[in-house]
């Protein structure tokens, strides 16, 4: 999967933690799936190979939104530690056929370091 993301809103709140909003643009650049389905109504028990019944089942572009939290904590005048966590939700669903109306969810923890170039 590549993806792409643009952060427009970022604010600060009352020194203590920033708090940015963006979107997410996300293409599947390889897919692979396996599985079967299998339907247990009435006396008939059937099955059928997923592979075998859709050539593919991600969608092949994936657009949500993404909010992070974070906050500088600063270990001399030019360096700080950064730690960060990110949420992201898709507006669309994630796949074409089966199931329906699934959307991604992610969590993301990190942490980063921040240098000034010029000091």
């Amino acid at each position: 999967m590549l993806s792409f993301t643009v952060i427009p809103i970022q604010e600060n709140v009352k020194n203590l933690f920033d708090v940015s909003f963006g979107l997410v643009f996300s293409s599947l650049l390889h897919e692979s799936f396996s599985g079967e389905e299998r339907n247990w109504a009435g006396p008939d028990r059937l099955s059928e190979d997923l592979s075998e019944k859709y050539r593919s089942f991600s969608r092949s572009f994936i657009f949500g939104m993404k909010c992070i939290i974070s906050k500088d904590i600063k270990i001399s005048n030019d360096l700080a530690l950064c730690p960060h966590y990110a949420f992201g939700i898709g507006l669309i669903n994630e796949f074409k056929n089966f199931p329906r109306s699934t959307k991604s969810t992610r969590h993301f923890w990190g942490i980063g370091l921040k240098k000034r170039l010029n000091p």
